[in-house]
Parts: C-alpha cells; structure tokens; sequence
C-alpha cells in the first residue's frame, strides 16, 4: 500500500479519526510525526463504565452519557489511569521515548489542570464548559508508572472526558 496524501483543514475531531481508524498515521508539516492510538480498541470513549480509571480520595467517577464524569469531593488530583499494558493500553511506554496525548474534555465551571505523573507535563487547562481537545507532548520515564490524572480540581467542579488516546512518535 503507497503512501496517501490528504489536505484538510484542522478542526477539533482529527484526533477522533485518529482514535477509530487507528492505523492512520498523520504528518502535519512542522509537526512530529505520531502512529496510531496505543489505547485497547473500544477504550478511551467510554461506550461502557469506566474503564480503568480510578477516583482519588473520595471523589466519584461515573460513566455519563459516554463520558468520564469526575466529580470533586476532597482530592485535587481528580482521578487516574495508569499508562501501561495492564490498564487500557496495547503495550507499556518505552523509556525515554515521546508520547503524545490527548483528551477530549470539559468543565462545569472554574479550571482543571491535565497532567502526566512521572515527567510532570500539563497537558492543558480545561476551562471549557463544552468539548474541547486538549493535547501535550511528554518523554516516558518509566514503563508502567506514568500516570494520566488531574491536577487542581476544587470545591463543586466537574470533569468530564469523552475521548483521550496516547500515541508514540514514530
């Protein structure tokens, strides 16, 4: 199979196709060059629970309307998913190696930070009250403890991700 070359205009859902049709590379000129998503196919939206998420603390984490609804009660860290084989990616992370994650987010109301555990990267700050993609570049410094979580989450916000996905430069 040769090479395909598209032109688009960018809009928020190129990282949806990315996620469904995951054997779809995409090189934007000026851009690193990413592989498909490294979430398990039918992870990362959320058709079904809550996958491999877990609540911190006492906060509470439901599956909404195919979202990840994360809703603050004592812990600013949100919730977490372990970057690794053993949760909801095809493989562990590589050492040293560049990720490139996304997430699909918004907020009821005031700010939350996205955050990688490990390298310490924000991925963004959500402070959209409808979707939006947020995404960040981070170097893997350890195969299975990185972690996907939040920072900042505070008294009567929400959370909610409907689309994440993690991919490795090529």
């Amino acid at each position: 199979m040769g090479d395909i070359n598209v032109n688009m205009n960018v809009a928020e859902d190129v990282a949806v196709s990315l996620n469904e049709a995951a054997d779809i590379a995409v090189n934007i000129p000026g851009e690193l060059i990413y592989g498909k998503s490294l979430i398990d196919p039918g992870k990362g939206i959320f058709i079904v629970g809550t996958e491999s998420w877990v609540a911190y603390g006492l906060n509470t984490i439901a599956n909404d309307n195919q979202a990840l609804k994360i809703i603050y009660s004592n812990n600013a860290a949100g919730a977490y998913i372990l970057l690794q084989d053993a949760t909801d990616l095809t493989t562990n992370l590589t050492i040293g190696t560049t990720y490139r994650i996304q997430a699909r987010c918004k907020v009821n109301s005031g700010s939350v930070d996205l955050y990688v555990a490990g390298p310490n990267i924000t991925i963004g700050t959500v402070t959209a009250t409808n979707y939006h993609w947020y995404m960040n570049d981070f170097v893997a410094n350890n195969a299975t403890n990185n972690v996907f979580r939040m920072l900042n989450m505070s008294v009567g916000e929400i959370l909610w991700i409907d689309k994440w996905l993690i991919q490795k430069k090529l």
